[in-house]
């Protein structure tokens, strides 16, 4: 079977190796979190790598994704930590929420996985009638290289040992499509205990390499304003070498 979600596997793999924020990444969104009104909400949190350790600074927010696997594990998580998140499955491009927020975001590339331009039209529809006027919508994607192993027709392993006796082996089968800027690509975890396989699961992650400016444009037609552009969770342009473009913008008062 090929999941078309994070699967348990996905959400397991994952969540064992990066436990919490990247260098440099809680820093880079606590400058919006203290400069906007809460509650906050978080689309694609995943298994609460950022929502948590937010939580546990005193903030509220709310996270939705569209994996239950993964919304099983930040719970688990959360329970962990004594924290009690509010969490809704839902697709970012179908948002439907009982409430506003003052800053929303979309954190590790997750834009990346939004493919079709219909949908995007329709997430950032939906992030404006959910955004708090004078509030703050921050999302980024990764910007692609196509000769990097990661777009090219090649199949990519790397191991993750998470304890003396569990490896995670994940493959990544991909192939890139310059003229639409569409990575096809296949993920396959194995999990291994005391040298022995134990299970697979494969997921189907396809992935699109977005044009900045067209993505501003889309903003702006929709009513944002103070459109910026940011590189690798800076506030600075995006170089050259910047593997992550961020655009922050905000609704008018």
């Amino acid at each position: 079977m090929i999941y078309s979600h994070y699967s348990e596997y996905m959400s397991k793999a994952m969540s064992d190796g990066r436990p919490g924020p990247d260098p440099g990444e809680y820093e880079f969104l606590s400058k919006y979190l203290t400069a906007n009104e809460q509650p906050f909400l978080e689309l694609a949190c995943g298994y609460g790598r950022l929502l948590l350790p937010i939580m546990e600074k005193g903030f509220t927010v709310v996270g939705t994704d569209s994996s239950p696997e993964m919304l099983a594990r930040c719970r688990h998580f959360a329970e962990k930590k004594g924290l009690k998140p509010v969490l809704h499955q839902q697709f970012m491009q179908r948002l439907e929420l009982d409430q506003t927020f003052g800053f929303i975001f979309l954190a590790d590339g997750g834009l990346t996985l939004v493919i079709e331009d219909d949908d995007i039209r329709e997430l950032f529809k939906r992030v404006w009638n959910h955004l708090k006027p004078g509030g703050t919508f921050l999302f980024d994607f990764f910007r692609y290289d196509p000769k990097a192993p990661e777009t090219s027709n090649l199949q990519t392993n790397g191991w993750r040992q998470v304890s003396e006796s569990t490896l995670w082996l994940t493959r990544k089968i991909s192939s890139y499509d310059p003229a639409t800027g569409r990575t096809e690509r296949v993920q396959v975890h194995d999990l291994y205990v005391d040298g022995k396989l134990v299970g697979s699961q494969a997921y189907e992650d396809p992935q699109r390499d977005h044009d900045p400016q067209q993505l501003m444009e889309r903003l702006k037609t929709l009513g944002f304003t103070e459109i910026r552009l940011g590189g690798d969770n800076t506030d600075s342009p995006p170089e050259p070498g910047d593997s992550l473009v961020s655009i922050r913008c905000k609704r008018p008062r």
